[in-house]
């Protein structure tokens, strides 16, 4: 890969991985309620799972390579819409119900979690069919892309992690209107996945 490759593709990862989704509100949600000490089995649960979606996307991609352009077409409809949900269910909770459905995860929930995470897959298989798989192949190239992609994701869902952690108190405080950024944040996500 050229320079300007891997600069678009560490650009598209970060950004991507920073932006609102569903393992960084629940990273943001579980250090807000329980603290980064507290919520760390969480936080492996959601990294581990991560990890193991991307593996298992670039394995698919490899082998999908050919048929992969009609199943992004029809998956990114299905991420948004997912998207979505997520927005509208931020919008309609409150502290306590958040903090009740956080509160049910634990590793293994957070680790399953990520195969019902659209976002993720949408992502990884972009990230394998635009960057590198027209570059690189084999499992060795596969899973030093995964590594680098968890990587990423695991320290932008670390600043969601902190950001609920420090912004706990504000958070409690003027929560539906947190709601509401979320959510927008969110919303803004999904169409930005439909016009690319």
């Amino acid at each position: 890969m050229s320079y300007a490759i891997w600069l678009s593709f560490f650009s598209y990862n970060i950004i991507t991985s920073i932006t609102p989704g569903p393992m960084n509100i629940v990273a943001m949600n579980a250090a807000g309620n329980f603290g980064m000490s507290e919520s760390r089995r969480i936080f492996a649960g959601l990294i581990s799972g991560l990890a193991l979606v991307i593996l298992l996307c670039g394995l698919f991609s490899t082998a999908f390579a050919a048929i992969l352009p009609d199943m992004v077409r029809y998956m990114k409809y299905i991420g948004a819409a997912y998207i979505l949900w997520i927005a509208y269910a931020i919008v309609k909770s409150d502290p306590q119900g958040v903090s009740a459905q956080t509160g049910e995860l634990n590793f293994v929930r957070a680790f399953l979690f990520q195969f019902v995470n659209v976002k993720a897959y949408i992502w990884a298989i972009t990230v394998y069919t635009a960057y590198v798989l027209p570059y690189y192949s084999g499992t060795l190239a596969i899973l030093g892309f995964a590594l680098i992609m968890t990587l990423i994701a695991t320290l932008c869902a670390l600043i969601w992690a902190l950001a609920g952690a420090i912004l706990n108190s504000f958070l409690k405080k003027y929560w539906q209107a947190a709601n509401i950024a979320m959510a927008l944040l969110l919303v803004y996500s999904a169409i930005s996945l439909l016009i690319t």
